[in-house]
């Protein structure tokens, strides 16, 4: 049995998976990454389409970063 990771490891694990659904997101259209976002009930198609815009306008792109 594995022993339980630190806190300092489990943020690292968190933090690589966060930075591999950046990675992943990025990787597609506005458009499917907004398909893929909806949820019944929750924001739009074009509101997601909006706000992914608003998102990747405002931050370097994550392809290419090393995990």
């Amino acid at each position: 049995m594995n022993p339980r990771p630190t806190r300092a490891e489990a943020l690292a694990g968190f933090a690589r998976c966060i930075a591999e659904g950046m990675r992943i997101s990025d990787s597609l259209t506005v458009e499917e990454a907004a398909r893929r976002a909806y949820c019944a009930g929750g924001p739009s198609i074009p509101e997601l389409e909006r706000k992914i815009r608003a998102l990747r306008a405002g931050r370097a792109p994550t392809h290419g970063i090393a995990a």
